[in-house]
């Protein structure tokens, strides 16, 4: 019997968790409001405060679906909670789901030969084997790179999002947001596409309007009780105003043609901006308690970094997940849990780091000057002071062409 995981096996691991966790969030559900806390549980159902613990926290945004696996009671376990549960008041299908969620807990650890234990104690070695910092896809990635830029005659040097949210100051309900897209290094030459840059909301499709060139210094006294769209000149080749031709068919996007300019033949820049006052709702106050941001590969890129920004008291009570997915997956428009998603998320172990913007240190730690300017830039296009807000970032050395990397944010009301 092997205790080793392949990849494959990891990334199968992790979407199977994924499902069990979506089985068991619609279980505690389905429970009376008296019975969802791990002491009332286990008193209404009649087992211990361990087995009842360490089912509910399996329902909790901050477990992925490794832990879930690892972290339950053992299906032998599960199957006594069940049966417990015959005399109890609680739906059919209460019952169903979490019958479910044994059902497939058993078939992947059976799948292994592989108990709760030894899974952890293989992904705890691989874990030690991460630490090292090598990481293994990078040399498939990168000839992946090579060669779609050379299939598409287009490719970018590096790709920053910086998405920017605080509650509305006027609109107590709602999310104000920003989202400043930068882009270094763009080559397009000719027979390319043209380049494609969108802005897709949490909550509902936007139509933009064509960008105004602004400057830095006019971002803090931008007034915008709406929408609005931007291209911000001090970090834009001067030649990319001319190249915009229009909107994508949803009209979410802005499409310009590069290959036109003779900046974007040798390598030019191109900083586009989105302001939504009212994005969506308050998840602290709202029953949608999911903020999504994202980063989309649409052309070849070396490098990736997306930078979540989020008001302190949104970040009090947030946990920041990843997820890797198809660009034409479109959860983030309908809201879908990281979970619900399962089917459709890629295997990634990059990691999530989290920073203080007050303290000016991701710039120079990644090496990359113009951060620095594009988190000012957005937190005072937003209003927001460095003081009161919190920084997660996620790098990507050659990212998968036509993917999307997002970083979820779940929210706990007390």
């Amino acid at each position: 019997m092997s205790l080793t995981l392949t990849k494959n096996q990891i990334s199968s691991i992790e979407r199977e968790g994924e499902r069990i966790k979506a089985y068991i969030k619609r279980f505690v559900s389905h429970l009376p409001n008296n019975a969802r806390t791990t002491g009332s549980f286990a008193k209404w159902c009649g087992v211990s405060r361990s087995t009842a613990q360490r089912l509910l926290q399996m329902s909790k945004p901050s477990y992925n679906g490794f832990q879930v696996i690892c972290g339950l009671p053992s299906p032998a376990g599960i199957s006594r909670v069940i049966e417990k549960l015959a005399d109890r008041n609680i739906s059919e299908e209460g019952i169903m789901v979490i019958t479910s969620a044994n059902e497939l807990l058993y078939s992947t650890l059976h799948s292994l030969t592989m108990s709760q234990n030894q899974l952890k104690n293989a992904f705890d070695t691989i874990n030690k084997a991460n630490d090292s910092g090598v990481d293994q896809g990078l040399s498939a990635r990168k000839k992946l790179y090579e060669l779609n830029q050379q299939l598409c005659k287009e490719s970018i040097q590096l790709s920053v999002g910086v998405d920017c949210v605080t509650p509305n100051k006027h609109v107590s309900d709602y999310l104000s947001e920003v989202v400043i897209a930068y882009r270094q290094g763009v080559k397009f030459l000719n027979g390319s596409r043209s380049f494609v840059q969108s802005f897709v909301g949490n909550e509902k499709n936007y139509h933009l309007n064509q960008p105004t060139s602004i400057k830095r210094r006019e971002l803090h006294d931008l007034v915008v009780d709406s929408t609005f769209q931007f291209l911000l000149e001090d970090l834009t080749s001067p030649s990319a105003v001319d190249c915009f031709t229009g909107h994508g068919l949803l009209g979410n996007s802005q499409v310009y043609n590069l290959s036109e300019a003779n900046d974007f033949k040798t390598g030019g820049e191109i900083t586009l901006g989105h302001i939504d006052r009212t994005s969506q709702t308050h998840p602290l106050t709202s029953k949608k308690q999911l903020d999504i941001h994202g980063i989309e590969c649409h052309s070849p890129t070396q490098k990736m970094i997306l930078i979540s920004l989020l008001e302190k008291s949104l970040a009090s009570k947030a946990t920041a997940r990843t997820g890797l997915y198809t660009s034409s997956q479109k959860a983030q428009e309908d809201l879908y849990t990281l979970e619900d998603n399962w089917n459709d998320r890629f295997y990634t172990d990059t990691p999530l780091l989290c920073f203080s913007p007050a303290e000016d240190s991701l710039a120079e730690k990644l090496k990359i000057p113009e951060v620095h300017d594009l988190i000012e830039s957005a937190l005072e296009a937003n209003q927001l002071s460095k003081e009161n807000s919190v920084g997660y970032c996620l790098v990507v050395d050659y990212p998968p062409w036509l993917s999307t990397y997002r970083i979820y944010f779940e929210y706990e009301l007390n």
